[in-house]
């Protein structure tokens, strides 16, 4: 009896599988979590709230406005201050001469809360965007070694059928065909293994981008994939420092404080504003009234107790504990830069050398069921090579899986999204 094992396409297809297959659904991906994701939307809201902010702090500068209407009964023959009992109302317009730049300290903290809220949008959305790059990287990963497997399961439900019939002619053992039953039953296990880490990763999504999302919407259409050069390290390191909104959200902070700073500050000094007011009716005169006056005037308030000097030194640790959170974060980010260099580094050499180990393993697969004929080899040779020849797809379809993930985990966290900005 003859045994021929047919290469299927699919195995040669994965052969020549290159990076940039699967590149414009994961795009789009991306872009509907940035559109719909109640997160980023949430962020959105924030950035668009310390916009208002700006423009509330610009109006303290101009003159507040205050209108009042009083009248006073009092029974009392000595209380002559009122008593006309006439309505007294009191039309009044503020204007802040000097405040010790305590409303510039308030309209740059404004402005610096608003960078604050663009830059946890931002951060918000490249996180969202590594979820979703990770999470397809697992789906990518499981369907293909569902592929894979699936593949293998036909190998072997052909491999048995063929020792069961050679056992019912007495040609082969019993205990082979035991052996086949077994590497099959395994091989239905991994299959619905796999099976069901996609549907998890797919489940991961559709609750990332888009609850109507389906395997066949992610292999519509692909756009080429980012390149990224690895030899060039320190390049991607400044680039992932320039566009890093973590770093971006840190100053922010900074700046933040040291406006708040400035606007303790400014209340040690008195404030000084001009009012003019007009006054119809009058409580201490039963005659018709009305004036105008004009007062220029100070205001000044030391706080209560020493608070004004604890809260300048609570400023002061908060701004140094930014500083040491800046420079955490350079070293996380190179660190992160590395880590992804060197998984995509090793992913890419991972899948040349696995090219090479699945043509062996067929040939050797096909060759070990030529010898088995001729009597050369054993059952257990065959069903090793072949479950050999299974481990090595399982293999590259998880090196692929890696290099794909990792190269865009680079793209993102040095280019960014292609996503508009909001304006500052």
């Amino acid at each position: 009896m003859k045994f021929h094992i047919q290469r299927s396409t699919w195995v040669l297809l994965m052969l020549m599988w290159p990076q940039w297959l699967h590149s414009q659904s994961l795009q789009q991906l991306i872009a509907t979590s940035l559109d719909s994701h109640p997160s980023v939307r949430a962020q959105e809201a924030q950035v668009r709230a310390s916009q208002s902010d700006i423009e509330l702090a610009q109006q303290q500068f101009l003159p507040s406005f205050n209108l009042s209407w009083e009248k006073a009964q009092s029974r009392s023959h000595a209380d002559n201050a009122y008593a006309s009992g006439q309505s007294v109302a009191l039309a009044r317009l503020q204007q802040p001469l000097w405040t010790g730049g305590r409303l510039t300290a308030n309209l740059d903290k404004t402005r610096a809360q608003h960078r604050l809220a663009i830059a946890q949008l931002s951060e918000t959305q490249i996180q969202l965007g590594l979820r979703i790059v990770q999470a397809y990287g697992e789906w990518w990963a499981a369907e293909h070694k569902h592929q894979a497997l699936e593949n293998s399961l036909a190998i072997h439900t052909e491999l048995k059928r063929q020792i069961s019939h050679r056992a019912q002619q007495g040609a082969s053992a019993q205990g082979e065909v035991t052996l086949s039953t077994a590497r099959l039953e395994q091989l239905r296990a991994e299959v619905q293994n796999t099976r069901t880490q996609g549907a998890v990763a797919l489940t991961r999504l559709q609750e990332l981008s888009s609850q109507g999302l389906s395997i066949s919407s992610l292999k519509a259409s692909y756009t080429p994939a980012p390149v990224i050069d690895t030899l060039f390290e320190e390049a991607l390191h400044a680039q992932a420092i320039e566009q890093a909104p973590i770093l971006e959200r840190l100053k922010a902070q900074q700046a933040i404080v040291v406006h708040e700073r400035e606007e303790k500050a400014a209340t040690r000094w008195p404030e000084i504003y001009v009012r003019a007011e007009h006054q119809a009716g009058s409580a201490d005169t039963p005659q018709a009234f009305s004036g105008n006056r004009v007062f220029i005037g100070l205001t000044a308030s030391t706080g209560a107790g020493l608070s004004l000097s604890k809260q300048m030194d609570s400023l002061l640790q908060r701004e140094r504990a930014i500083e040491a959170e800046v420079e955490a974060a350079h070293r996380n980010l190179r660190e992160q830069i590395q880590t992804e260099v060197l998984w995509l580094r090793a992913s890419q050499d991972r899948i040349t050398s696995l090219a090479l180990h699945v043509q062996a393993s067929q040939s050797i697969q096909e060759a070990y069921a030529r010898q088995f004929n001729a009597g050369r080899k054993t059952w257990i040779d065959v069903m090793n090579a072949a479950r050999e020849l299974t481990q090595a797809h399982v293999q590259i379809a998880e090196a692929q899986a890696m290099a794909l993930t990792a190269a865009w985990r680079l793209h993102i966290l040095t280019r960014g999204l292609e996503k508009p900005a909001t304006s500052p």
